[in-house]
């Protein structure tokens, strides 16, 4: 699902307390921030993110009570030694960004006033805007990934839009095409679970491999379940095998056969009040580094198998 992502003019003023260091952190960060958009718009070309600028952009005092303007566009030789840097904020606003006419006022109202619109503020410096909800607030790649999970999480749309979605932002986890399918024999279906099924791959995306321990893959699911808030286990039942093997394409592009024993399990809906106990399960493999780019390998989402 495509975004309308706005440069925030404010988040680009001069702070007195930030060092050139740190303005050229986060000026790398957002460029980074930017291009990795851009890479998944090029995967993704169907629904693309867009960025915009107000061109008042230009007179914001950036940097050394010098506005943006004066450093792009006026030669001075105390800006010749970022000279890489003033190349990033060239890129960034002129190569990267569409202009727009919206003020900063009206983005913020839009975004106060239709919470279920795709609008994000792309920052600068770190800043907080008063009655907006920080999840639409996007300074690094882990913003933009978790901004886009949140509306995810809240309109999934149907099973082909949440399979298609999710590679979009979990790019550690390879899914296999069975997955798309398996979403559609949810007990209870996609929209009772799609709130507790991002918070699952968020969890095994941004933090399995902090505690993955190849050597003991008992200890290692017990460890994610205690810190990452998950219920994972693996499968007893080895006569159950065949059923929880699926083919995935090692780098050799051959078909190669994974057992994916282990799985997270979807016992609860996100609805309050709903106390069914549901057999939904997430059944995945922790990787190998020859298959599918060393990724997590997800099998299948959906009733237990």
């Amino acid at each position: 699902m495509k975004a309308d992502l706005y440069l925030f003019n404010s988040s680009f003023i001069d702070k007195d307390e930030i060092s050139p260091d740190i303005f050229c952190d986060n000026l790398r960060e957002l460029q980074k921030t930017i291009l990795h958009i851009n890479k998944i718009n090029n995967q993704f070309p169907s629904e693309k993110d867009q960025v915009f600028r107000n061109n008042d952009i230009f007179y914001i005092k950036i940097f050394e009570n010098v506005t943006i303007h004066d450093i792009l566009f006026v030669k001075n030789e105390y800006f010749s030694k970022y000279r890489d840097e003033i190349s990033i904020l060239r890129k960034i606003l002129i190569n990267h960004a569409k202009q727009s006419d919206l003020t900063e006022e009206e983005i913020v109202f839009l975004l106060m006033n239709n919470s279920d619109a795709l609008t994000g503020l792309l920052c600068f410096h770190s800043i907080d805007v008063d009655e907006i909800d920080d999840k639409l607030i996007i300074q690094t790649k882990e913003h933009w990934d978790n901004f886009h999970r949140y509306f995810l999480s809240k309109n999934p749309v149907d099973e082909s839009n949440f399979y298609y979605e999710s590679q979009k932002y979990f790019t550690n986890i390879n899914f296999h095409p069975n997955v798309e399918p398996s979403l559609r024999g949810l007990e209870g279906g996609l929209k009772k679970f799609a709130k507790g099924i991002v918070y699952n791959l968020t969890q095994l995306n941004d933090n399995f491999s902090k505690y993955n321990n190849p050597s003991d893959r008992i200890r290692t699911l017990r460890k994610f379940s205690s810190i990452c808030k998950v219920d994972a286990s693996a499968e007893g039942d080895t006569r159950r095998r065949s059923s929880l093997t699926f083919d995935f394409i090692d780098e050799n592009s051959n078909p190669i056969s994974i057992y994916c024993e282990p799985h997270l399990k979807l016992g609860k809906n996100d609805l309050p009040g709903d106390t069914h106990f549901y057999f939904n399960r997430i059944y995945f493999h922790e990787g190998k580094p020859d298959v599918e780019g060393g990724r997590i390998l997800v099998a299948h989402i959906g009733k237990h198998l």
